[in-house]
């Protein structure tokens, strides 16, 4: 049976208790100021100004407690806050649609809500996923309350941008390691990085077209830079090439182009800090001269033999996408580095042999298998379930393969699994569940995420056995897709495991 949760110590009891304090208000202001909205302006501005009043109460009741207990809470905090004001945005249709809206004075409103959480002491909190400008321009206004903040984040496309805006808040944040802004971010924020943010380690621009040669030069000021992602900006590769010349610490390579032969345009004879290349390249000679200690590598859309990576003797994550096997000689590279990588991942890739994989790949950690097809049953050998493969590969990823699903029958081998996650694999049935945890696999279990094809295999039957056979379980997934299980039995299961005090995470 998977393992009890921990009873809180005092400590977590009372971040606990804040922490539910402060969702509370903030619940019941988000909804003072929808039911306000609706009996028109007068009383929608004397709202705004009771839940100000608030937010002064609540921010002087958080900064009341010592630095310790702040740091840890206040991440929680503001993650609920920014999942709560985006719901209550995109539920204020009628607030929107008001002849008197003012966007200026709702954008005020909310970035004192906001405001009353942030401490100075706040070195980070989530703001990937946010699909509303309106949410993140309200974080870009309030940059100024944490000026210890290390990272920022902004991975999504929003209606509109806010580079303008960030452009005049981000030197606020000198402190700043880890940097973020798909999309829109533009030449005139990567000056103010350049001026403000010299400690920044990791650097995404990816697809931010407003990028440009121009950026570069700021780029360059930022010498601990070790991470950056100029993927699909109008960042030119001769400037692309000077950058990776002349950063000291850069440790990544990523080309999504098949044109440029980058390596001419970069200076150094040899790049021994780079330790990932991720793209399109058409010399992997030069890539194995230039870069000897690459650990990993992700090429796309090969059709030449790749053979010499196995002169990589660093190289131990290895990514291939789209592509046949054969072309690229596989099963050659598998022969003279599979005993020391890590981690395979195949997507999109032709005649995968897997019999090569589990007989040749003796020490892989990971191995990821999506939109590939295998070579038929009868070219692979019999294989030996006694091979060190199934003992070391502990996460497994199989996504949307080949139909010929005879090939996964080797399933039940994995003696050591512990993150399993599988879309479209049909022969996951409770028998085979059952089958495979009478012969000693899957009892390490700790992520289950199937989602099920139109056939439907997988009933309560999987669930009890998993929650009976595997101790260390945290997550079962995509329950949603499992057309044999009903809503009431979700339901059910959920009340069960926290009346029981089970440590497992039921997702739909």
């Amino acid at each position: 049976m998977p393992k009890l949760k921990q009873p809180m110590n005092l400590k977590e009891l009372c971040l606990l208790r804040i922490v539910n304090t402060v969702r509370c208000a903030y619940e019941a202001w988000t909804t003072a100021l929808r039911e306000a909205s609706r009996a028109g302006s007068e009383a929608y501005l004397k709202e705004t100004l009771n839940v100000t009043a608030d937010c002064g109460n609540v921010h002087d009741y958080l900064t009341s407690m010592s630095i310790e207990v702040s740091k840890h809470f206040a991440p929680l905090i503001i993650n609920e806050f920014i999942s709560i004001i985006s719901v209550y945005y995109g539920m204020s249709y009628e607030l929107k649609r008001a002849p008197w809206y003012d966007e200026d004075a709702h954008m005020n409103v909310c970035s004192k809500m906001l405001k009353a959480v942030l401490l100075n002491c706040t070195t980070e909190y989530d703001t990937k996923n946010i699909y509303f400008s309106f949410v993140q321009k309200i974080i870009i206004q309030t940059l100024d309350c944490v000026p210890e903040l290390t990272t920022l984040a902004f991975d999504t496309r929003t209606n509109m941008d806010n580079s303008s805006l960030l452009t005049t808040n981000i030197h606020h944040l000198r402190n700043l390691q880890h940097f973020q802004y798909e999309y829109h971010c533009t030449d005139n924020v990567v000056e103010q990085l350049g001026l403000h943010c010299t400690e920044l380690k990791t650097i995404n621009l990816r697809e931010s077209r407003a990028v440009t040669d121009a950026s570069v030069q700021h780029l360059l000021k930022l010498k601990k830079i070790e991470y950056l992602n100029l993927t699909y900006t109008t960042v030119s590769f001769q400037a692309y090439g000077s950058l990776l010349s002349d950063l000291p610490s850069i440790t990544n390579i990523d080309i999504m182009s098949r044109i440029y032969p980058l390596f001419n345009l970069i200076s150094k004879e040899n790049l021994y800090t780079i330790t990932e290349f991720k793209g399109f390249i058409s010399d992997i000679y030069t890539l194995t001269q230039k870069c000897p200690y690459v650990t990993t590598v992700e090429v796309y859309s090969l059709n030449y033999d790749l053979t010499i990576l196995t002169t990589l003797t660093r190289l131990v994550n290895l990514k291939i996408m789209i592509g046949n096997s054969d072309s690229f000689n596989l099963n050659a590279v598998l022969s003279g580095m599979g005993e020391r990588l890590n981690e395979l991942r195949l997507s999109f890739v032709e005649n995968v042999n897997i019999a090569h994989i589990v007989i040749l790949c003796s020490s892989l950690k990971l191995l990821s298998l999506e939109e590939c097809t295998f070579l038929p049953f009868k070219e692979n050998s019999i294989i030996d379930k006694d091979l060190p493969h199934y003992r070391s590969v502990t996460e497994l990823i199989l996504l949307d393969n080949s139909p010929h699903q005879m090939y996964f029958r080797h399933l039940r081998h994995y003696v050591n699994l512990q993150h399993l996650e599988c879309h479209g694999v049909d022969i996951l049935t409770d028998d085979f569940i059952d089958e495979t945890m009478r012969q000693g696999a899957f009892r390490n279990i700790l992520r289950f995420c199937v989602l099920e094809s139109d056939v439907g295999s997988l009933t309560m039957r999987t669930i009890e056995l998993l929650l009976q056979h595997c101790e260390h379980l945290t997550e079962i997934g995509y329950l949603k897709t499992w057309s044999l299980l009903s809503q009431s039995q979700c339901t059910e299961l959920r009340r069960r495991i926290r009346s029981m005090n089970l440590d497992v995470r039921i997702y739909y």
